[in-house]
């Protein structure tokens, strides 16, 4: 027995010993799997690394693409007339239109048509504008829109549509089209396109198959199409984030009057593409001025917009603001709830309004804080989404800004600067710096979003006597400063000199550049002609010389070979005071008439002084500083002029117009400014406003029975259209999709105001569905459910008959289970 303890304990001990480490094969096959392992991870960082500029260059790329194709399709379709000459402004040839300076660029492309109300004359104009940018090393796309009512004078606005562009290729010079406009004219000389960047040619013909079959004239009226390129920095083009381009193609209009109640005319598309879609940003003011009474209203308003959108294709994010921002549904920086996803419609209603959460009145009032949240990524970078359209509802001006708080504690962003001095810190009333910095977030975007203003309350619209609340706007604080001047420099070389009294005679005053003046301290400042640098000068010698020759210049080499001293016991010195002089004195003195065996570069009177606001550098004594006191810029402004200048860079915008007759607005598809002086009209706006999103539209969907939509494309065409008097209208058929990529198809109608049409919608077999069974359908208007017909009541999957209004935008889902 013992000797079987014995055994046993020696096997554990020797199972312990192999335990302890690695036989000489098992270490070998462990090192070639690290290897193998190590490799596989070291392709991995490669690829990601590659990868990692073309991600960044795809989404510069598809930013770009979104800005232009958000603003130049509409004028395409609109135009009348195109003119690609580079020297054209919108503004009846003037090199500046309302104050906005085009003469550093060239026009690309002008588009210009007519409209008319009640007898007045509009004439537009809007020209996709390149110039070079501020920075002075790229270059910009501009549009620049001009207005004249009746002849009066043009009125102009300008945003920013691309930005960080390259120059000419090759370092070509640019020669602005619009400055030199005469002289491009006659030929003298060549203006500069930017064909590089964005070209427009001749459009395509509807069937063509190659880029050179154009349009016939009746095809393409005055449509011109535009090749965008972007290059969005990647490593190589197309997906790689590299050169991209962007092909957009419009016909222009055609203005003849159609009559309200017919659908004659309308576009007879292939599939049907709608206006209704997309993500849209609500920013919700919540600040202590409102008031909880009033801010029940407001949540009664926002629930409204989103009610109204349940079940059509858009995709809705609300963002409070006060003191700091937030993202209503969640705790993160962004949160986008789907509109056809009922669940997403719930929580997001809740969210405004609901027992565990909801809108609550505080706070001071942060615009920028709420514009940042809107666009950007915490991290300052642009987010993958990006609204299409923004709301934007406050009662009031801001009070605060990101340099005071932030919902945040990622660093601030080197744009928009801290203020300089004098400018006053915030007091909770308007603070013109938190202005300017929100400012500088909106027309940053502007180009690529619509941006709505709704101002509501007495702290924003006029009081029933028409008197506006106002605030102080400051152009410049005033107040004492420190005025920095620097004195205006001759750049000469000095005469050089053969023993002590001979001149050189082909010695002269000669310019030098900036860099070279100042890249030498101030004992060797200025280059003798055989190059030299020299600037020194020896005492007088009254053994040698008389007093009055005083200093004068010796060569370098001279001065080595005598300078025994390191001070001037010897009767040499170096001369360090340099001493700017005045533009005069430096032209009286810079000829060949003047060789001077003294340095004419001094000036007992002073120099000319120049305001300098750049780095200083070079010999301080050249800067003089002095402190001034100016009284500050600042008038009385409307606080509606002050939204609108957020929203339109104007006063007003685009104001929105209601007729009291029809109790509804009926610019809501272009206003883009509403001014409300009761809480009680604010629901109301919000569901106008979002009716011009989605107003007269049918959305259909195709689900299975667990809510996921159907996998397989189904197609959806529009029959027969009523009138609601039950006529019949003429009508173009139109098809929608519907798969599991894109779960909705969406209709537009042209319906009446306060009418409705009855329009058929009939399923078609595409694809393998015959493995699909209709279940039957639901109709929704908003989130209140909307009657229907079938057409066939004994096949549930023959389709529909449903009624759509004008201010309704309704949804229908066919179920269907496999």
């Amino acid at each position: 027995m013992s000797d079987s303890n014995a055994s046993a304990a020696t096997r554990r001990s020797m199972r312990r010993s192999r335990d302890s480490g690695l036989t000489l094969p098992e270490l070998l096959i462990t090192i070639s799997i690290l290897g193998i392992v190590v490799t596989v991870l070291a392709s991995s960082v490669v690829v990601s690394l590659r990868q990692q500029a073309s991600t960044e260059g795809r989404l510069n790329v598809a930013r770009d693409e979104q800005a232009i194709g958000f603003v130049m399709p509409s004028d395409l379709a609109s135009a009348s007339e195109v003119s690609t000459d580079p020297w054209a402004t919108p503004c009846d040839g003037a090199k500046v239109c309302d104050g906005i300076d085009l003469s550093s660029g060239s026009n690309v492309v002008m588009l210009s048509w007519v409209t008319e109300e009640g007898g007045i004359l509009t004439e537009i104009n809007v020209s996709y504008h390149f110039a070079p940018s501020g920075d002075g090393l790229t270059y910009q796309l501009s549009r620049i829109e001009c207005r004249s009512v009746d002849g009066t004078a043009w009125s102009c606005t300008s945003r920013v549509v691309m930005r960080d562009l390259p120059g000419p290729p090759g370092g070509a010079a640019f020669i602005a089209g619009v400055d030199n406009g005469v002289s491009c004219q006659n030929g003298t000389l060549v203006c500069t396109r930017p064909d590089w960047v964005i070209e427009v040619s001749e459009p395509l013909a509807p069937d063509a198959v190659n880029d050179t079959q154009f349009a016939s004239d009746d095809e393409k009226k005055d449509a011109n199409r535009v090749v965008v390129s972007i290059d969005g920095g990647g490593d190589s083009a197309g997906a790689g984030g590299g050169l991209n381009q962007v092909n957009i193609t419009a016909g222009g209009t055609v203005r003849d009057e159609i009559d309200a109640t017919s659908l004659d005319g309308t576009p007879a598309f292939v599939a049907a593409r709608s206006r209704c879609g997309g993500p849209i940003t609500l920013i919700v003011d919540d600040s202590g001025s409102i008031g909880s009474t009033a801010m029940q209203q407001v949540r009664d308003g926002v629930e409204a917009f989103v009610s109204t959108l349940a079940g059509t294709p858009t995709q809705i994010q609300v963002v409070r603001f006060d003191t700091t921002s937030g993202t209503l549904g969640t705790t993160g920086w962004h949160r986008y709830f789907d509109m056809r996803v009922d669940t997403d419609v719930t929580e997001l209603l809740d969210a405004v309004d609901g027992t565990s959460t909801k809108l609550i009145s505080g706070g001071l009032t942060n615009w920028e804080d709420a514009l940042y949240r809107t666009f950007y990524a915490e991290d300052g970078t642009i987010p993958t989404i990006s609204p299409q359209t923004v709301v934007f509802f406050t009662d009031g001006v801001p009070s605060y800004n990101r340099l005071e708080a932030r919902s945040t504690t990622q660093p601030l962003p080197l744009e928009p600067p801290a203020p300089g001095p004098g400018w006053p810190a915030p007091t909770g009333a308007f603070h013109q710096v938190s202005f300017d910095r929100a400012d500088y977030i909106a027309n940053e975007f502007a180009a690529r979003t619509r941006l709505i203003g709704v101002g509501v309350g007495s702290g924003i619209t006029p009081d029933s006597n028409g008197n506006a609340p106002t605030s102080t706007w400051i152009e410049d604080p005033g107040g004492e400063r420190t005025l920095v001047e620097r004195g205006s420099y001759s750049y000469v070389k000095a005469a050089t000199y053969f023993g002590q009294f001979q001149i050189r005679q082909n010695s002269r005053w000669n310019t030098v550049d900036l860099d070279t003046y100042e890249s030498w301290d101030g004992r060797k400042r200025f280059f003798d002609s055989i190059g030299q640098w020299i600037r020194v000068r020896r005492a007088t010698n009254t053994e040698h010389l008389t007093t009055e020759l005083g200093w004068f210049e010796i060569t370098e080499s001279v001065y080595d070979a005598v300078n025994v001293t390191d001070d001037d016991s010897d009767g040499l010195t170096f001369s360090d005071d340099t001493v700017p002089v005045s533009t005069g004195e430096y032209n009286a003195n810079a000829g060949e008439a003047n060789y001077q065996a003294v340095d004419k570069t001094y000036s007992a009177d002073g120099p000319d002084w120049e305001t300098w606001t750049d780095p200083e550098v070079g010999d301080p004594a050249t800067y003089r500083y002095t402190t001034i006191t100016s009284d500050a810029d600042s008038y009385p402004r409307a606080n509606s002029a002050i939204l609108g200048d957020l929203i339109a860079d104007t006063d007003t915008g685009v104001p929105a117009e209601f007729d009291p007759v029809e109790g509804r607005y009926t610019n809501v598809e272009t206003a883009n400014m509403y001014l409300l002086p009761r809480w009680d009209q604010f629901q109301g706006v919000m569901t106008q406003i979002a009716l011009g999103e989605c107003g007269g539209t049918l959305t259909l969907r195709t689900e299975l029975p667990n809510g996921s939509p159907a996998p397989d494309p189904f197609e959806y065409v529009s029959g027969g259209f009523l009138d609601s008097n039950d006529q019949p209208l003429d009508f173009v058929p139109e098809t929608v999709e519907t798969s599991q990529q894109f779960i909705s198809g969406t209709y537009d109608f042209t319906v009446p105001n306060g009418q409705y049409v009855s329009v058929e919608v009939v399923p078609t077999p595409k694809g393998d569905v015959s493995a699909y069974t209709s279940t039957g359908w639901s109709c929704r208007a908003g989130i209140a459910d909307r009657a229907f017909e079938l057409i066939d009541p004994t096949d549930a999957g023959k389709g529909i008959r449903v009624e759509v209004g004008a201010n309704e935008a309704v949804s229908c889902t066919n179920s269907v289970t496999t």
